[in-house]
């Protein structure tokens, strides 16, 4: 192993180890049930039976295995759950690819948020205001700042409500405040 594996290789742990730290602050809070009980409700039209959260980023995407082993990442500014391993120790070694690093890190978005909103705080994440499947920007005037719980959940009913449409074709979004 060469130096700049150990530098990626080291990086790459420590993001997770920070991602694990979030993950004990909202288990303490009492969240994580309700962010597998979210992903249950919002994404099992997808097949996925959530019985852990691994890991969750700035911008909300979580990782979460399932009651096969299976690993799963939600990602809400894609409006997608994809199966990204097809066991634990699968996922481990998924997690020293610098490709997906890269892309689970988000750290261009995550330092131009950061900048703009400051600090989301225990439980929540940034996100997108428009889905980037929606025609949405990467980019600072596209960012809010959300509960992880409740982006989970839009998206989860966003995706499932668009299931069916072709891509390319134009979809309206009618938003509802509700009771």
């Amino acid at each position: 192993m060469n130096a700049s594996n150990v530098k990626t290789q080291t990086k790459t742990y420590q993001i997770f180890d920070e991602a694990k730290e979030e993950l004990w602050n909202i288990r303490n809070e009492g969240g994580m049930i309700d962010i597998v009980k979210t992903i249950r409700n919002a994404w099992s039209w997808r097949g996925i039976e959530p019985t852990e959260v691994i890991a969750i980023n700035s911008f909300g995407n979580v990782i979460v295995q399932d009651d096969a082993g299976e690993i799963w990442r939600i990602c809400p500014e894609e409006l997608e759950a994809t199966k990204i391993a097809s066991s634990r120790s699968a996922y481990e070694l998924l997690r020293g690819d610098q490709d997906f690093v890269l892309d689970w890190e988000m750290e261009l978005p995550r330092l131009e948020a950061e900048a703009l909103l400051g600090e989301p705080g225990s439980g929540r994440c940034y996100c997108f205001k428009i889905p980037a499947t929606l025609g949405g920007k990467y980019a600072g005037d596209n960012f809010g700042i959300n509960s992880i719980d409740e982006l989970v959940s839009a998206s989860g009913n966003m995706a499932f409500q668009i299931k069916d449409i072709p891509d390319g074709e134009k979809v309206r979004i009618i938003a509802k405040k509700s009771n």
